[in-house]
């Protein structure tokens, strides 16, 4: 739980809408909670080399993700993820297709955090990427 917690803060906080401590008021966290909070959490996730233990890891990179995704308001479609990805392929900068498609940059990285594991394990996904990719080099 504290590690769920350590990420939504951050989440929060990487949006730089809030300061500190509004958001740690939110979630009813004084200053030196947080500190004790982090310095736990950065305990947690410091993985020895030698170590091939990464759950700590994963689990706190799946909880700042489903943060960022609420706050972004949640991912975008799949065919919608698949513009944005067919208009950097045909080489238009990241932040001119954000900005004709309306979408923000948190928007764009929650949508990419939900969307790109998935085309990695499905492979109707990962094909139906791959026709859209192809027909916008084209273009």
């Amino acid at each position: 739980m504290e590690l769920e917690l350590y990420a939504r803060v951050l989440a929060e906080l990487a949006r730089g809408q809030s300061e500190l401590r509004l958001v740690l008021a939110r979630y009813g966290l004084s200053e030196e909670e947080w500190a004790s909070l982090s310095a736990r959490c950065e305990a947690a996730l410091d993985v020895p080399d030698d170590s091939d233990d990464a759950s700590e890891l994963e689990r706190f990179a799946a909880a700042f993700a489903a943060a960022q995704a609420e706050l972004a308001g949640g991912p975008a479609s799949f065919e919608e993820w698949l513009e944005v990805l067919a208009a950097l392929h045909r080489g238009e900068a990241l932040p001119a297709a954000l900005e004709r498609l309306k979408w923000t940059l948190d928007r764009y990285l929650a949508t990419q955090a939900h969307w790109a594991p998935r085309v990695a394990k499905d492979p109707q996904l990962n094909a139906r990427m791959h026709v859209v990719l192809a027909q916008a080099q084209r273009r």
